[in-house]
């Protein structure tokens, strides 16, 4: 299995086992669907969600959570 297909199959888990804000959840379903375009994708989504600002906070979280996931997947730290 590639990465960005673990990495979805991670997320839809999640998704499926949430008890998260919708914000939240919203994030994981947007991250998935960029896992189904590429690897650039992924990470254009990822890296235009800054930690700190007036974004919605339960959002951004969800970004990290991603990110997370990703480094895991990945290696990379």
């Amino acid at each position: 299995m590639n990465p960005l297909d673990l990495l979805k199959t991670q997320l839809q888990n999640s998704l499926n086992e949430s008890t998260e804000s919708e914000d939240f959840n919203e994030a994981l379903h947007d991250c998935s669907y960029a896992c189904n375009l590429s690897v650039t994708a992924l990470e254009q989504h990822i890296g235009m969600w800054p930690d700190k600002g007036d974004w919605d906070i339960e959002y951004c979280r969800g970004i990290k959570f991603v990110e997370d996931k990703w480094h895991q997947i990945t290696g990379m730290f």
